[in-house]
Order: structure tokens, then C-alpha cells, then sequence
């Protein structure tokens, strides 16, 4: 469980990890994760049923103006 907290030191948001696996040699992943906002109430559930790691992508898309750019 991690808590998030606003620059007043309010707790404001709760993300919340589990079903941990190992998704490749040494690296584990949650399958579910929730964030609950607690000023709004919403809550976002994230659900994983496949994932692929390390797949050969260039390093050069990751750059900051690529990301801009989409």
C-alpha cells in the first residue's frame, strides 16, 4: 500500500498493489492495482492478464520530445 499526500501533508490518495508475480527473472509486477482518491471518492482498478518485457524497443523512442510528440 502506498499513500499519497498533498503539499498540506493530507493524505489524499491510496494506491493499492496485488497478486505480485514474477513477470520475468527478477522482476515482479502487480497484476491488480487500485488508486482511490479519497477528496473525490473515484477509484481506478487496473487489471493485468498479460504483459511483455523486454522486447527490443529502441531506446530512442523514449526520449522526452518523442513522448511529447505521441
Amino acid at each position: 500500500q502506498v499513500k499519497y499526500y498533498d503539499k498540506k501533508g493530507e493524505h489524499f490518495k491510496t494506491e493499492i498493489r496485488k497478486d505480485i508475480v514474477e513477470a520475468a527473472p527478477g522482476v515482479y509486477r502487480p497484476n491488480f492495482m487500485e488508486m482511490k482518491n479519497l477528496k473525490t471518492g473515484h477509484t481506478t482498478r487496473l487489471t493485468f492478464d498479460e504483459r511483455r518485457l523486454n522486447q527490443g524497443l529502441d531506446d530512442k523512442i523514449f526520449t522526452e520530445r518523442t513522448l511529447k510528440r505521441g
